[in-house]
């Protein structure tokens, strides 16, 4: 049986080193934030037990009960941070449940997204447009948030806005700010040892992933733009594989 936990913070300024662009070349520390891969808690479990009933399978009840053995891994990460980024001459709307507007500005919608203080990120340029950040988008200010349903409210999308078309401030919002979803997952292998000869053994092995089939968000839409999911669940990981197979050892 091992089991192991590792708690860390990844802060960076450069988040994709020297193949990326900051959103403002006049203030690279406004950047600076949660680095992509900053999962903060990993937790894991693991161990293998041969069941000790029969394990030599010398007699014929030994072959018929014995050989048996068992494992498993069981892992629990939390989740890593998103970025809230915003597409130009569009003003999507928040899908707050039944039209509700935003504690914040009394808005149903982000408002209208320009490149306010002409920072030139909308040509030929990997760098993109940042709303404002109103307020904090973990907690929900009365809605319900973090939910696993397709197309349903993972962060509050009340709590960012379109700047003001006359400001000359750049959107406020940081990297990283939205924390994502995590996941646990549990993996079991069952197997059976058939000892041939001496040194001849048949392993039949059965095994499934994410055995207790979590279900476990993927992707959540941090863009403001075009589409219609703003702040919502869009993709989920793998739910329960099963896989069968042999195995000789001699």
């Amino acid at each position: 049986i091992d089991a192991n936990y590792t708690w860390s913070r990844d802060l960076t300024n450069a988040q994709a080193d020297y193949s990326g662009f900051i959103q403002n070349i006049y203030n690279i520390n406004g950047d600076y934030g949660r680095a992509a891969v900053d999962r903060n808690n990993v937790i894991s479990l693991d161990g293998v037990w041969e069941l000790p009933w029969y394990r030599d399978q010398k007699d014929l009840k030994g072959r018929l009960i014995g050989g048996w053995e068992i494992s498993g891994i069981y892992a629990v990460d939390s989740g890593l941070p998103l970025t809230v980024s915003a597409s130009s001459a569009f003003s999507p709307s928040y899908n707050l449940p039944n039209g509700t507007t935003s504690v914040f500005n009394g808005r149903t919608n982000t408002g209208y997204i320009t490149d306010n203080a002409g920072i030139s990120v909308l040509g030929n340029t990997n760098a993109g447009l940042r709303p404002n950040q109103l307020g904090d988008p973990n907690t929900g200010y009365g809605t319900k948030i973090h939910n696993k349903g397709y197309n349903q409210l993972w962060f509050y999308s009340g709590a960012f806005a379109a700047p003001s078309p006359s400001s000359p401030v750049p959107g406020t919002a940081k990297r990283g700010t939205v924390q994502g979803p995590g996941f646990n997952r549990l993996d079991v292998g069952v197997y059976r040892n058939f000892r041939i000869w001496e040194r001849v053994t048949f392993q039949f092995r059965a095994e499934a992933f994410n055995a207790a089939n979590h279900t476990n968000v993927n992707t959540v839409s941090t863009a403001i733009g075009s589409g219609t999911t703003f702040g919502e669940v869009t993709g989920y990981r793998d739910a329960r594989i099963m896989q069968f197979a042999g195995k000789f050892t001699f």
